[in-house]
């Protein structure tokens, strides 16, 4: 919502203002029902949920929504990383040139968990898990 100090995320049911910033506040992926929003400051991207909770710092060149289980690609100095808005796991950060989704592998009834193709700055490639946890051969 536009403001006269800026841009702020008000809520209805309690009345108030979530957040407010002198930057565009734009609408993200819901995550799991809930809000979640993109915010710029000072030229960088974070990422705040409903109730005003920073889920990313102000820290990213871009974010990048890819409408697959709430994964984001986080890009920051021409390199990617990626954080799955649904998962326990934090940020991986960035450091790869490319990633790719894979099909994520069913763990239970409730949960899959992310599995991505990655090239290296130096052209290798290799699997990342969203834990962050990487897997090169050779």
């Amino acid at each position: 919502m536009k403001i006269s100090e800026g841009y702020g995320v008000f809520d209805v049911n309690q009345d108030k203002f979530i957040v407010k910033s002198d930057d565009k506040i734009e609408m993200f992926q819901s995550n799991h029902g809930y809000a979640t929003f993109l915010m710029k400051k000072n030229g960088k991207m974070g990422l705040i949920d409903e109730t005003g909770k920073m889920l990313l710092d102000y820290e990213y060149d871009a974010i990048e929504d890819k409408f697959w289980d709430g994964v984001c690609i986080l890009k920051k100095d021409h390199k990617k990383g990626l954080f799955v808005l649904n998962s326990i796991y934090k940020p991986v950060q960035p450091k790869y040139k490319e990633i790719k989704i894979l099909e994520a592998v069913p763990v239970s009834e409730s949960w899959k968990f992310g599995l991505f193709e990655v090239t290296t700055t130096t052209g290798k490639k290799g699997l990342l898990g969203e834990n962050g946890v990487e897997y090169f051969k050779n």
